[in-house]
């Protein structure tokens, strides 16, 4: 992108795209720059939407990640965490659903210490925009998929690759969500399930649920993530939908660290598998078999993974299909979701198609070409 660091003059309109590594090092000086004049900690929990230091090392993170630059990703990881203010969430009236009430209201009266940057009041009608249309009053905006869903391990830390052919096949058409990682049935609401009073039914043609009807499911799934009584009944009042939106939670810093290490095969440092296990132990999820991912491959493959079941839905997964180059292997083909009553097989949602040689780039936008004679586009638009 053009940088502009200066109030331009007339002469200085037709500015030039910038080198990567230019805009990255601008950004990176910005963050750290700004790090030394803020607080550690915002002065209330309510404003946990102003910038700390703690929400500024933890950008330069996730800057570095996103351009393979994993010594200064890890490394500010490591600030963040050596600041020993932020931990993952864990609810006291419930610690074994502490994952789904980071999400609600419980954890912002509680004061938690996981979020790190928020937007304020950037999770209003949160299920007014996700429920089933029926008995949630919702919008459905978005539809989880049948990949997604086929990703959670089982209780016992077993992948649905790791199973014999018939089983993983009926684990794909029943993904009984009572038997795999916890996650699972507190991110998604199932076909038929009961949840906060009101059952959807997408199956049934007449049911304003019914799967591909205006505002309703796509796949035959719906996100549970977020999902509360308070926005429930409150959606549209003061009341209710007073949610701040997790722009950085601790959960993203410790991924951030241990996908680093992993890229750097510093497989000895034990903070590899503290803070999956971390991670996992919220979750209701057992420790990392040490045997079974002792590789960089193995355990790289257990990091992908553990950021999609563990952010699912909090805005992560494009990007990081980006930037680990898989988007030919997974956004190319026939996008499933849950399997209709009587069927031997998922629901058929959607078929996609993926250019590597364009989709992993954005084009420049028309406005921006035409206003800017020195604006190049980029290769395929």
């Amino acid at each position: 992108i053009p940088l502009v660091d200066h109030s331009t003059l007339p002469t200085e309109q037709f500015l030039v795209r910038r080198p990567q590594q230019e805009v990255v090092d601008w950004i990176a000086g910005e963050l750290e720059g700004a790090s030394h004049n803020l607080p550690v900690v915002p002065q209330t929990k309510s404003e946990r939407w102003r910038w700390t230091k703690g929400a500024c090392y933890a950008w330069m993170s996730y800057l570095y990640l996103y351009v393979g630059d994993w010594a200064n990703a890890k490394k500010w990881a490591e600030e963040v965490i050596k600041l020993g203010i932020y931990d993952l969430y864990r609810s006291t009236a419930d610690p074994a659903d502490s994952f789904r009430r980071q999400f609600i209201h419980e954890a912002y009266n509680n004061d938690t210490k996981e979020s790190i940057l928020t937007t304020e009041l950037g999770m209003r009608q949160v299920q007014r925009r996700l429920a089933p249309p029926d008995g949630g009053n919702g919008q459905t905006g978005l539809s989880p998929t049948a990949s997604l869903v086929d990703e959670f391990e089982l209780l016992d830390g077993r992948t649905l690759d790791e199973l014999p052919a018939d089983e993983k096949r009926a684990y794909q058409l029943d993904p009984q969500p009572e038997k795999r990682d916890p996650r699972l049935g507190m991110s998604i609401i199932f076909p038929t399930e009961t949840f906060l009073g009101y059952t959807a039914h997408p199956w049934e043609p007449s049911h304003k649920d019914a799967i591909g009807k205006e505002g309703s499911t796509k796949t035959g799934y719906w996100i549970k993530k977020w999902a509360n009584e308070t926005d429930r009944t409150n959606y549209s009042s003061t009341d209710g939908g007073k949610l701040d939106f997790q722009n950085m939670r601790y959960a993203v810093v410790l991924l951030n660290y241990v996908e680093a290490a992993i890229e750097l095969n510093q497989l000895s440092d034990p903070n590899i598998y503290d803070y999956l296990d971390d991670i996992r132990d919220r979750a209701g999820m057992p420790p990392v078999d040490r045997t079974k991912y002792a590789t960089q491959t193995k355990l790289r493959e257990l990091v992908r993974r553990e950021r999609r079941v563990e952010l699912a839905f909090e805005g992560h997964r494009l990007f990081d299909i980006r930037r680990w180059r898989i988007a030919e292997q997974v956004m190319n083909g026939e996008v499933y979701g849950a399997t209709p009553p009587g069927a031997d097989d998922r629901y058929l949602a959607q078929t996609r198609v993926f250019n590597p040689n364009r989709d992993y780039l954005w084009p420049i936008p028309v406005g921006e070409m035409n206003t800017n004679t020195a604006m190049e586009q980029n290769p395929g638009y």
